[in-house]
């Protein structure tokens, strides 16, 4: 996704725009006059907005030692590369997830911006399933009539493609026979699907693409590499992360408003927390497991721990099936004010699932709304290599900087697939 996306240089900090939210254009309202009469008026309807630049960064380090010994690879290469590495993989994750009510310094991304519009067709729960063609058609016209939006692209994780690839063995196996002289590589198993037809889309046809770090599915309790084995991970604390909170559960009976809880879903779920301040703590002692029926709910009250660093919002992570002991991020959530931070869990996030995002990603323009998106650069990824003593009187001490944001123009032109 980061390769494919547009680019451009700027030289501030905040970046204003405008997005158009009306032409102005009435059906009781129209443009037919007489032939002497004066036209009536309309407005266009604009809105400005900022964007605040968000800045990447990661240090790395190497020892005088290994640069003397004749080694595979280089070790001033290896961590300069594997830090950009990293600063790419955090930017391509939060243009999806990045949300600036937890964590400030991180950017909006399509998940946020979408989900903030106040438009409920954009938003489309799969509730753990695939969408059908039908829905995605449909979801494509809707953005061609309403927002003007030509949709080329289908952004998903790699397994959810992997399931619309083999979609057809639910829907009916075909037998296929071999003639004797035919050659045995030209009969293969499965399907390969590029994306699906609609008339409104670019080219009368959406593709599905694919970005492995969009997905969130299989993100589980915070995890640090093994002072004993650095190749294992082990649940641990993050160096500057806050101390983990305590956590309490609770049953709420039904009927609760705008609950999602259905009877196939009802059962006993344990839960556990953990702070969040850019970094992770260890996540809380797992909760008793509690019972929710059919348009229940359950509430998590999180009491951050006193002392230590601040947290400023939390990760929630929930079983993915009762008592199953496989805990899954479900959400993170901001800090309210006060002692305790109180969440209402109405099963609309559904850990062990994934996110989609389909829309208008073939825009052109650099100076107008016809772009819908563009990561708008305020330094290019930079590497700076410090002299020895810095970290260390024998080690090297270095870091990889990149000043970036991305800006979705237009979210009222892309449709987000949750729980898919």
């Amino acid at each position: 996704f980061l390769k494919q996306m547009p680019k451009r240089k700027v030289t501030q900090t905040l970046l204003e725009f405008t997005r158009r939210e009306s032409l102005g254009e009435n059906f009781f309202d129209n443009s037919f006059v007489a032939q002497s009469a004066d036209p009536s008026f309309g407005d266009v309807v604009l809105k400005r907005l900022v964007e605040q630049m968000t800045y990447i960064s990661r240090a790395f380090s190497f020892s005088r030692v290994s640069q003397q010994i004749q080694g595979i690879s280089d070790p001033e290469l290896e961590q300069t590369n594997m830090a950009l590495k990293r600063i790419m993989i955090d930017l391509t994750r939060f243009m999806f997830h990045g949300d600036k009510s937890i964590n400030a310094y991180e950017c909006d991304g399509f998940v946020k911006k979408i989900g903030t519009l106040g438009k409920p067709d954009n938003v489309f729960d799969c509730r753990g399933q695939l969408p059908s063609a039908q829905t995605l058609k449909e979801k494509v016209a809707y953005l061609a009539q309403s927002f003007y939006a030509v949709p080329n692209q289908f952004w998903m994780p790699i397994p959810s493609k992997n399931l619309f690839d083999n979609y057809y063995f639910q829907t009916g196996q075909t037998t296929v026979f071999q003639n004797a002289t035919q050659n045995p590589k030209n009969v293969m198993l499965s399907n390969i699907v590029p994306g699906f037809l609609a008339s409104e889309a670019l080219n009368g046809m959406v593709t599905f693409e694919t970005e492995r770090f969009m997905d969130t599915s299989g993100v589980g309790v915070p995890r640090i590499p093994d002072p004993n084995d650095p190749t294992a991970l082990i649940e641990g604390q993050y160096a500057s992360a806050p101390n983990p909170p305590t956590i309490a559960t609770a049953a709420v009976a039904p009927s609760v408003p705008l609950s999602q809880w259905a009877a196939g879903d009802a059962g006993s779920y344990a839960y556990r927390v953990a702070a969040l301040n850019g970094q992770a703590s260890i996540a809380s002692v797992a909760s008793a497991p509690v019972a929710v029926l059919a348009n229940g709910a359950i509430t998590i009250t999180i009491t951050p721990a006193i002392g230590g660093n601040n947290a400023d919002s939390f990760a929630i992570f929930r079983e993915t099936a009762p008592g199953n002991g496989d805990f899954k991020l479900m959400k993170r959530i901001p800090r309210t004010p006060g002692p305790t931070t109180v969440y209402t869990d109405l099963n609309d996030d559904l850990p062990g699932t994934g996110i989609g995002v389909m829309g208008d990603f073939n825009a052109t323009s650099t100076t107008d709304e016809s772009r819908t998106y563009i990561l708008s650069e305020l330094l290019p990824p930079l590497k700076t290599l410090f002299p020895e003593g810095v970290n260390g009187l024998r080690t090297r001490t270095g870091m990889v900087e990149h000043y970036a944001v991305p800006q979705i123009f237009t979210p009222e032109r892309f449709i987000l697939f949750k729980n898919l």
